[in-house]
């Protein structure tokens, strides 16, 4: 796609739900008996693959827009699916083999060719610890999952992995015993604050060095048992994200984007834009967030205040304007900022100062190697770049030149590059913008509403 560049960018943005979120509300709804309903789920096809899977364990489902109504006996009225495509969705197939870790049937998950060569081998470890049997011709799928009783483990996470936290803590919750998840360098929390569960902090030492862990305690007396109706989840920050960097790269204009997911864990890249200069406001909304209905029967949720397990939301306005200024980001920051690393990088290329990433050779294990794509991706469009095992050194242009890109397949990358062709200094030409379906599927449109006129040259 041949996209012109522009200058300015204005309006309001509602955007559907979060990703992250729409997932796990979708497994929660399986796991009760019962009618759920669901408004504002993410449209993409990762949520959609996680719908599918839910439909072949014998959930009834019913989309219509963005409001999904679900139907299930519960799990254990689960009836063997055989085999379940997990499409391109490394969340369904990872957080589906906590959930089905304990299941009395046999199931094999299978995905795409890029979601195959995706690490599973992770998550596969601490449930065989647990008792379930796996097994795969390597470290992706497809991958064979025999499901039966399982015993409580402590387990320390190697990684930083919200995925890989969440599917041990699924399979504790249907585990005789406790289960006990230890994270160093804290996740996203959205499974714990959804199924609200509970943690303990402690002091460690590592390397002579103290430090603080967190450890999650999950159970039987987890596991959920009521449904909840007319569930609204908020606007997808990581979405939102390249919105934000697009009107700050603009000369003029200004954007709202209204109840928008604040999570601690997820609004780091907003703090970070900030840091560099960006004209953001982020108004939370007090006594408002998103989990359930307003009283869904978790212990000190009381009818006509916020949850305890809610979601924060806000309101954030973005005013277009440079300079930035970016700086090094490295360390415990990285895992909050995995997923906003490439648009990150786009802010800047318009920056007055270097941009350097370590420590991120995770992105390296993602639908692509985005790592590897992100460099290229900013080499593309004029920047100078020095590629290393686990981030890279950018030193910005003089101004944004137009370019070409090849996505990979990879929707986080085409949004990326497609947003750095709106900076340019003339048109350019972005290959595999089909990929943005995955998550956001009316990119394209809504950013055409923004600018006011067609994207394409």
């Amino acid at each position: 796609m041949r996209i012109a560049p522009a200058s300015r960018l204005k309006g309001q943005l509602s955007l559907p739900g979060d990703k992250s979120l729409s997932h796990r509300h979708i497994l929660r709804a399986a796991m009760v008996e019962g009618r759920s309903v669901l408004n504002n789920l993410a449209p993409g096809q990762d949520v959609s693959a996680t719908l599918r899977a839910v439909e072949a364990l014998g959930v009834g489902v019913t989309r219509d827009g963005l409001r999904v109504e679900l139907k299930s006996p519960g799990v254990k009225g689960w009836t063997p699916p055989g085999s379940v495509d997990c499409g391109n969705s490394g969340t369904t197939a990872r957080l589906l083999m906590g959930l089905l870790a304990a299941s009395p049937f046999d199931v094999e998950l299978h995905g795409d060719a890029s979601l195959s060569a995706r690490p599973m081998a992770r998550v596969a470890e601490p449930l065989r610890q647990m008792g379930a049997r796996i097994t795969s011709a390597g470290d992706g799928l497809p991958l064979r999952l025999q499901g039966g009783a399982l015993q409580g483990i402590t387990y320390e996470l190697p990684v930083a992995s919200a995925q890989l936290k969440s599917a041990v803590l699924l399979a504790g919750m249907q585990a005789q015993g406790e289960t006990r998840v230890v994270e160093a360098i804290p996740s996203r929390d959205h499974t714990e604050r959804l199924f609200g569960l509970t943690s303990e902090v402690r002091a460690f030492s590592h390397q002579g060095q103290p430090g603080l862990v967190r450890e999650w305690v999950v159970s039987a007396r987890d596991i959920p048992h009521k449904a909840w109706d007319e569930v609204r989840l908020p606007g997808d920050p990581s979405t939102a994200a390249f919105f934000v960097v697009a009107t700050l790269l603009m000369e003029e204009g200004e954007l709202l984007l209204p109840e928008l997911l604040v999570n601690p864990h997820r609004r780091d890249y907003l703090d970070e834009l900030l840091e560099w200069g960006g004209a953001i406001t982020v108004d939370e909304v007090p006594g408002e967030g998103f989990c359930g209905p307003l009283h869904c029967g978790t212990a000190g949720c009381n009818p006509g205040e916020q949850c305890p397990i809610a979601e924060p939301v806000a309101h954030v306005r973005v005013q277009a304007g440079l300079p930035l200024s970016a700086r090094l980001l490295e360390g415990r920051r990285i895992p909050r900022l995995l997923d906003e690393i490439p648009v990150l990088a786009v802010a800047a290329m318009a920056s007055d100062e270097p941009f350097e990433v370590r420590h991120a050779a995770e992105l390296r294990l993602k639908e692509s190697d985005r790592l590897s794509g992100t460099v290229d991706l900013l080499r593309a469009f004029g920047g100078t770049v020095e590629e290393k095992a686990d981030g890279f050194r950018l030193l910005p242009p003089e101004r944004i030149r137009a370019g070409r890109f090849d996505a990979r397949g990879d929707h986080r990358l085409a949004m990326a590059a497609t947003v750095l062709a709106l900076a340019a200094d003339g048109p350019s030409d972005i290959d595999g913008v089909d990929s943005m379906a995955v998550s956001h599927p009316a990119f394209l449109e809504d950013l055409a509403r923004l600018k006011g006129s067609p994207l394409d040259a």
